[in-house]
């Protein structure tokens, strides 16, 4: 083994993993051919898949889904289904648990969307799609992914929705949220009242301006 790619993948399994080395057998019994990913730090048990023999110098491996966890994973490979190869590949299964938020002014001047979850590899560059436009995020970290809101094609007054996708393994998958992503346009206060009352909390702030609404499926007031 030489080289492989992505290095990455959900944890709901099906990303494939191409392996380049040289003079690979064309072997068929799994017992014997196989890969094994072992958590590097939480308790979850190893999990052992078929390889498929490409050439003989590639062959692919689909990663096991049923990852409670992000984690970095020991991946190896065996021929005789005994002796594991001992070249150090690490695989970085990665959990996408929340996105928040769900839906922001159309002129692009709200905050990040934040991803959260684990496995996140802060030194690779996760991708970002809104609207069919795919760039880069702003900032990453182990938990936690940010992407800017762009601003809405239709300008800074459209409203409706977008789709919304993040790829923390630089393109091999995409991880698409259901519902996508809801532009508006940016609300406008212009009044408070009252401006005043009793420190122990009782009463109603009453807001007046433009453009207030929530009346779509992400709204979170």
């Amino acid at each position: 083994m030489m080289s492989y790619q992505p290095d990455s993948g959900q944890s709901t399994g099906g990303t494939e993993i191409h392996i380049k080395g040289e003079n690979f057998p064309n072997l068929s019994d799994v017992k014997d051919f196989n890969a094994r990913f072992k958590p590097q730090s939480t308790e979850m048990a190893e999990k052992i898949v078929p390889v498929q023999w490409l050439n003989d110098t590639m062959v692919k491996i689909v990663v096991p889904g049923g990852w409670s966890e992000g984690d970095k994973m020991n991946l190896q490979l065996t021929w005789n289904g005994v002796d594991y190869d001992e070249n150090g590949f690490t695989f970085t299964v990665y959990n996408i648990a929340s996105v928040k938020p769900r839906s922001g002014p159309a002129d692009g001047s709200g905050g990040d969307i934040i991803i959260k979850g684990a496995g996140f590899r802060p030194e690779k560059e996760a991708l970002c799609r809104l609207n069919h436009v795919v760039y880069k995020r702003s900032k990453q970290s182990w938990n936690e992914i940010r992407c800017p809101v762009l601003p809405a094609a239709g300008g800074p007054a459209y409203f409706g929705n977008v789709d919304f996708a993040v790829s923390p393994n630089g393109g091999a998958d995409w991880h698409i949220f259901g519902g996508g992503f809801q532009y508006y346009q940016q609300p406008v206060v212009m009044d408070i009242s009252p401006k005043n009352g009793p420190a122990h909390g009782i009463g109603i702030v009453n807001f007046y301006g433009d453009y207030f609404r929530s009346d779509y499926k992400l709204a979170d007031l």
